[in-house]
């Protein structure tokens, strides 16, 4: 290079005296802070991550709490026995209790006991799923299906039944709608006052999950659905079924009735367990 060369920490040639280095021109604009542009995508991955870790959050609590609602559940045979009063059934693999919305199961699914009244809404039955409903003869479900079950079949457990099949049609609440491939398949069992009803596309795989049905093991009971029961009337219940009630208070606008059970109805529980009840305060 060419000319003298400049050595560190002598003043600029040419520069007045007195004069900074970092100095800037008469005129000239601010230089702008380093970082400035930085603070919005800081701001922007520090929501981003807040919101991550509160989705984490809440799925892992659902998932608890559900693991929580079920984990007393009895299983037999390697499967979870879901019924009501002298009936139990083992509920098939990958299978849901009350998977509905607006009356149409979204899942394959077991409702214990069937659904009650429910609003009309857009959501119609998810594509090739099963469900059976169990309950009384002398309930609503029992009263429009009985009369199909007029085949003489055995249970499991050596307990007579009857079996009969209505092609081509779907479970709606307790009522049936038609429904290309799908059949409707009714167990009755007089001996324990219970009607189970299924439908299904697959209605030789749904007869044998049916008549899989036994009486309720000893030492053995299905918790009862006691949502919308008052607390005595709950109380009573589960001392009848041979069950244990811990009861706590819950904020709640039902007050003095019950608005959360553990474990959900319907499941298969061993005598004397405990079951958590939440009544509205």
């Amino acid at each position: 290079m060419d000319g003298p060369r400049q050595r560190i920490g002598e003043p600029i040639r040419g520069a007045a005296p007195g004069t900074s280095p970092l100095a800037r021109a008469p005129g000239s604009p601010p230089p702008k802070p380093r970082g400035r542009n930085l603070v919005p995508l800081l701001v922007a991955v520090t929501v981003l991550a807040v919101f991550a870790g509160g989705v984490a959050l809440y799925r892992h609590v659902q998932n608890e709490i559900a693991s929580w609602r079920d984990r007393d559940a009895l299983p037999v045979g390697g499967q979870t026995l879901v019924g009501f009063d002298e009936v139990a059934m083992p509920l098939p693999n990958g299978w849901s209790i009350d998977s509905y919305r607006c009356g149409q199961p979204q899942w394959n699914t077991v409702a214990i006991p069937p659904l009650g009244p429910y609003e009309a809404c857009v959501s119609g039955r998810a594509g090739n799923v099963s469900d059976i409903q169990l309950d009384e003869l002398g309930s609503p479900l029992g009263r429009v299906w009985s009369d199909v079950a007029t085949s003489e079949a055995t249970l499991a457990d050596g307990t007579m039944a009857l079996i009969g099949t209505v092609a081509d049609q779907t479970l709606l609440g307790t009522a049936g709608v038609p429904a290309p491939g799908y059949t409707t398949t009714v167990l009755v069992i007089p001996q324990l006052d219970a009607i189970l009803v299924g439908s299904s596309r697959d209605p030789g795989r749904l007869e044998a999950l049916l008549l899989a049905t036994t009486r309720m093991p000893d030492g053995a009971a299905a918790v009862p659905d006691l949502v919308g029961v008052p607390r005595a009337e709950a109380m009573a219940h589960l001392d009848d079924a041979g069950l244990v009630a811990e009861a706590t208070r819950v904020p709640s606008r039902a007050k003095g009735v019950v608005v959360d059970v553990a474990p959900r109805a319907g499941l298969v529980v061993p005598a004397g367990s405990a079951i958590r009840v939440g009544v509205g305060r």
